[in-house]
């Protein structure tokens, strides 16, 4: 995991803002929706959920939204259990919590988000749409 602590995150599936799930009710409680963010790389089909693998070099968008975090603190341990890590080796992780890029309003920021480990890229890959835009909710705002 890396270390640096910047106050953002980038999410892009069962956390954003337009899904019911528990922990993206718990993610708007305690942290702040900035709005739509868009990073590179490629999207993976777990079957229910996405994972993201991020490329600078790639040529399509990953469409997601940005929250800026009060209290990482308080968020980090339930967010990297609900992305199941842990500290049992026994038990691979099947996410990593990684500083990236991403744009959001034009700009340029890092931001902490959940990546996919090397071993799932051989799933499905959710194809982009006409504009090189990936979307697990087939939502991508028109700004981007």
């Amino acid at each position: 995991m890396n270390t640096a602590a910047p106050d953002f995150l980038f999410v892009y599936g069962t956390l954003m803002s337009c899904s019911s799930h528990p922990m993206s009710l718990f993610l708007r409680k305690n942290a702040r929706l900035l709005g739509p963010a868009k990073m590179p790389g490629r999207m993976y089909s777990l079957g229910a959920y996405p994972a993201a693998v991020y490329d600078e070099k790639a040529e399509t968008q990953i469409c997601g939204e940005l929250y800026e975090l009060s209290n990482a603190g308080i968020l980090f341990p339930e967010l990297d259990r609900y992305e199941g890590i842990h500290d049992q080796p026994e038990a691979p992780d099947e996410y990593s919590r990684e500083v990236v890029r991403v744009t959001f309003a034009s700009s340029s920021i890092h931001c902490w988000t959940y990546l996919c480990k090397e071993e799932n890229i051989a799933l499905p890959q959710v194809p982009a749409n006409d504009r090189g835009q990936i979307s697990w909710y087939g939502i991508c705002p028109e700004q981007f």
